[in-house]
């Protein structure tokens, strides 16, 4: 951590770039070749293939008329397609402005239409085709098809896939693309994000070229990366910190394993993966423990956790462990331990989770299975990354080490403060370019609470905007019960809610693999969840799950009443974002009648 001095140029310690984004393609293809660059449902791309074919969608952008300054949106979920735009545009000197694959139609319009997007790449054809229906598209001058659906029915008119774009552009000289490389200075813009904020409507956040490749440089130095590292990244390439490690990745020539699906889904395809790291949110990792504790008790992976401790204290100070321990050991290594390790493939070497804090039981389990999980800490506005624990400087609860070159400061209130090379220049005010402000000396202000502790670890203690203050005005802070919650086996998510109200409630969303297996057991018919939530046997479930947390809790912090969603929250219905963060206040106002009901009703337990 520093506090003021100059300005590192962090981006002249990264031999892999000369502060921009615009030739990492090319320099990467020439330097790593043969090794694999992007690896997708099985199929590979070499660092070589991946040049080729982005000078080939650079010079057919150029073709279409694009210049240096306009803007292209990505509208589509991670694919190595998606990663050919993204570079393509920066070669050519073009700006990238990604949008989610979750976000509706009119959210997509609204960021088209703010961003001013001349030209629009997408992977859904019915997407597509809503937003040209919604009058997103004027303005819009083409549309390219890429990922999996490129090549089926239904695309608007003047449609061209990258196959076709790349056609277009064998009239354009590679010459020209070079000369729209070299063009590009790190102070230009290379994205700008919009902020899928827990409240209000996104905002436009401009990164440049030299925002970026700070950001990446930064957390090398913290942390090196070399060709040997893959990257399990299921984390969208819309979100800026799913953008800085594919770009970390590509200028340090590692792998990027992209995976989709629900994560139930994706726990399956870690394991098949075998990552060196592991870049996840807490609903990941409280997945993995579920997967790898089904069918004990917590006291007992409490015990296993304890004697995995004991047995690697006593061998830090360079002692024999007991007969007892020792044979204890042995048996959690053919058990337990290994079930950990078989989890994530067997070869990684860090998993880093962010977004939220993660349960500490959580990451004690992964830690004695020879795992480490850590938790890291960024924001789209500091280019994704802030803080870095690392196997060798970590303490449980705390989100690592300031990047160097980062300055750190805590508010009065507790608000974290940030000010750095990768931390940008201020929101963007619509399509004309200029850029809001920070404070007058260029802090930025996160909306975070926390705190730095004696060992220079910073610490998350939660959102300013998200503490909630009851009527009688005790102060709770809901993510830490809601993250208690969802250790549950039964509970997916939980949302806290009681601002100005007499007591806290929660609104749960239940695991339905969970919840099926426990109707089958009781021979509940149906065992869909959906006709099992009537069953006041379940609800007796859930109360159980929840009277322990509150054991852990004070009185006025305790849930008193709780009610079960139909369906879980979704990014595509506004209540998460697309990095699974709670949006409460939409939560909030979209179940109103149900929490109104909750405190019409007997403190305990609810309507559901």
């Amino acid at each position: 951590m520093t506090d003021g001095g100059e300005c590192v140029a962090w981006w002249g310690a990264a031999a892999a770039h000369d502060g921009t984004v615009a030739g990492l393609a090319a320099r990467a293809g020439a330097r790593h070749g043969g090794r694999v660059a992007v690896r997708y449902r099985g199929a590979e791309l070499t660092y070589a293939e991946l040049a080729a074919r982005v000078e080939a969608a650079a010079r057919g952008l150029i073709a279409c008329g694009v210049e240096p300054g306009d803007r292209v949106a990505v509208w589509a979920a991670n694919h190595p397609e998606w990663v050919v735009v993204d570079l393509a545009v920066a070669a050519v000197g073009a700006v990238a402005v990604p949008i989610y694959s979750t976000s509706a139609p009119a959210e997509a319009e609204f960021v088209v239409a703010d961003a001013g997007a001349r030209v629009v790449a997408c992977d859904d054809p019915a997407a597509a085709a809503a937003l040209a229906d919604r009058g997103g598209a004027q303005g819009v001058e083409r549309v390219v098809a890429i990922g999996d659906r490129a090549d089926a029915e239904g695309w608007p008119a003047a449609t061209l896939t990258l196959g076709a774009l790349a056609a277009r552009g064998e009239v354009v000289p590679v010459a020209a693309v070079a000369r729209r490389t070299n063009a590009v200075v790190p102070g230009d813009v290379y994205r700008v994000i919009y902020t899928s904020g827990t409240t209000g409507r996104p905002k436009g956040c401009p990164l440049t070229h030299a925002n970026v490749c700070a950001a990446v440089a930064m957390r090398a130095a913290a942390d090196p990366v070399g060709p040997r590292d893959s990257f399990f990244l299921f984390l969208p390439l819309a979100h800026a910190y799913g953008l800085a490690i594919q770009v970390l990745a590509l200028s340090y020539g590692a792998t990027a394993i992209h995976a989709v699906g629900s994560m139930d889904a994706l726990v399956d395809q870690l394991a098949a993966a075998g990552p060196t790291h592991l870049l996840g949110v807490p609903r990941f990792a409280e997945k993995l423990y579920a997967r790898a504790t089904a069918g004990l008790a917590p006291e007992e992976v409490a015990a296993a956790v304890a004697a995995a401790e004991s047995a690697a204290a006593l061998a830090a100070a360079g002692q024999t462990p007991p007969a007892a321990l020792a044979a204890r050991i042995a048996e959690l290594e053919r058990g337990l331990l290994a079930d950990v390790r078989a989890l994530t493939g067997g070869r990684l070497r860090r998993a880093t989770i962010g977004a939220a804090p993660v349960a500490v039981d959580t990451l004690r389990l992964f830690h004695a299975a020879g795992v480490p999980m850590v938790q890291g800490y960024g924001m789209t506005e500091t280019s994704g990354f802030a803080a870095l624990s690392t196997p060798a400087d970590h303490r449980l609860g705390a989100v690592g080490r300031p990047l160097p070159g980062l300055d750190v400061r805590i508010a009065a209130d507790g608000e974290i403060l940030l000010r750095g090379p990768n931390v940008f220049a201020g929101y963007s005010s619509g399509a004309d370019g200029d850029f809001g402000a920070l404070d007058g000396d260029g802090w930025l202000a996160t909306g975070d609470r926390g705190r730095i502790g004696p060992d220079g670890l910073l610490e998350i203690t939660g959102r300013i905007k998200d503490l909630i203050v009851t009527a009688g005005g005790k102060n709770i802070a809901p993510e830490g019960i809601e993250r208690d919650l969802t250790r549950s086996p039964f509970i997916d998510q939980a949302v806290v809610l009681g601002d100005g109200r007499p007591f806290p409630v929660a609104l749960i969303a239940l695991d339905s693999a969970a919840v099926a297996r426990w109707a089958r057991e009781r021979g509940v018919e149906p065992a869909e969840p959906a006709s099992a939530h009537a069953a006041e046997e379940l609800r007796e479930l859930v109360q159980g799950e929840i009277d322990a947390v509150n054991a852990a809790y004070a009185r006025p912090e305790q849930i008193k009443a709780f009610a079960l969603l139909e369906a879980p929250l979704t990014a595509a219905a506004g209540e998460l974002t697309a990095s699974q963060k709670i949006r409460r206040a939409v939560v909030a106002e979209r179940h109103a009648e149900l929490v109104d009901a909750l405190y019409a009703a007997p403190a305990r337990g609810g309507p559901g």
